[in-house]
């Protein structure tokens, strides 16, 4: 007697979709609230189209702890991404005053927590 079974396995796990270590490249579009900065992706496909004062953006996402005093113009960004951070959805904002403007704005872009981020490539 032959006895098949045939079934699927739930998988309880999604699939990482930001590579640990990988240095992103972006251009820094806007963040005039504290530790909230956009970031169009040069090196990746992560983000999303962003309108900002009717201007589309392709490609954008949220830096949710974004250095203040790091660049605030239309420069290149290099950063690593807290893949477990961002994925248990972490609170990583370094200043929890968000602004409201931004609030319906965020919600509609992925955001990520940064390990590491400079204007210098990421080695």
């Amino acid at each position: 007697m032959l006895l098949l079974s045939v079934g699927c396995v739930e998988s309880n796990t999604e699939p990482e979709i930001y590579e640990r270590d990988k240095c992103y490249e972006g251009t820094f579009i806007r963040g005039d609230c504290p530790s909230i900065a956009f970031v169009q992706l040069i090196n990746s496909d992560l983000g999303t189209n962003w309108t900002d004062r009717d201007t589309v953006y392709q490609n954008v996402l949220v830096i949710k702890n974004y250095p203040d005093s790091l660049v605030k113009s239309k420069e290149k960004i290099f950063f690593t991404i807290d893949v477990d951070g961002t994925k248990n959805k972490d609170n990583c904002l370094i200043n929890d005053q968000l602004c409201p403007q931004y609030i319906p704005q965020i919600t509609d872009v992925p955001s990520v927590c940064i390990k590491s981020i400079s204007t210098l490539n990421c080695n």
